[in-house]
Parts: structure tokens; C-alpha cells; sequence
């Protein structure tokens, strides 16, 4: 099982989180994207209707995962977080470790710029090889 960045802002801890994310009582989710990337598996893991928004967004060029790019997606009450975050990652081939970091910087001074207090990070899912 993965395991998530749980961040806690109020004195910026930071936990493992190994649940299901469905399950995750945070204000924010935030889902690492690919450029070229039609599917992604986390937004399908919590219904179909958060992959067809992606899709939509995609085809209507609101959003492109171009590294650092961001769009939220409301969750509508359906779960515990309120918002999806979808940060871009740009292309896989290209992602090393400084990347990551930018991303990670990135998601989170957007994340405070919402006023959560807490989010979860799916962004230690995004590699499955080794970072240079």
C-alpha cells in the first residue's frame, strides 16, 4: 500500500498517511498529473466523474499538465476534503528530484493560499523509478 503525505499546517507537520484517500480528513487532495496523460489512476480510484472532469479540462485546454500548472476540481460533499488539486507534472521522462520539490513547494503555498489546514499529497506517487 502507498504510503501519502499527510501535511498538517498549523506547525507544519508532516505524517505518513497509509489508508484509502477516500477516507483522508483533509481539506485538499493533491493529485500529481502527467502531460499526455489521458488516465489518471487516483482521480479514477474516487469515481468516474473526477476523470471525465479531467478529460473535459484537457479537451477544453483549461488544463494540460504542463509542469507547475494547477486545477482544482470540487469534490461536492462527496468526501471528507472539500477540493482536488491537480498539480502538472509535465512530462514523465523529464521528472527528477528537483521537480518533484518545485511541485511539492508549489502545491503547497497554493494549498495555503486556499486557507486549508491540512492536505493530503499524492505527489510521492508520481515516480516509479529512481530520481537523479
Amino acid at each position: 500500500m502507498f504510503k501519502y503525505l499527510f501535511i498538517f499546517f498549523i506547525f507544519m507537520k508532516v505524517t505518513l498517511y497509509s489508508d484509502k484517500i477516500t477516507k483522508a480528513r483533509v481539506d485538499t487532495l493533491v493529485v500529481p498529473v502527467f502531460e499526455q496523460e489521458s488516465k489518471n489512476s487516483h482521480l479514477s480510484s474516487l469515481g468516474a466523474q473526477y476523470q471525465k472532469e479531467l478529460t473535459r479540462a484537457l479537451k477544453a485546454k483549461e488544463f494540460s499538465a504542463k509542469f507547475g500548472e494547477l486545477f482544482k476540481i470540487s469534490t461536492l460533499g462527496k468526501f471528507p476534503f472539500s477540493n482536488i488539486l491537480l498539480i502538472g507534472l509535465g512530462k514523465k521522462k523529464d521528472l527528477d528530484s528537483e521537480q518533484l520539490r518545485r511541485a511539492a513547494a508549489k502545491s503547497h503555498k497554493t494549498v495555503k493560499a486556499m486557507k486549508a489546514t491540512k492536505y493530503l499529497s499524492l505527489l510521492t506517487t508520481a515516480c516509479d523509478h529512481p530520481l537523479n
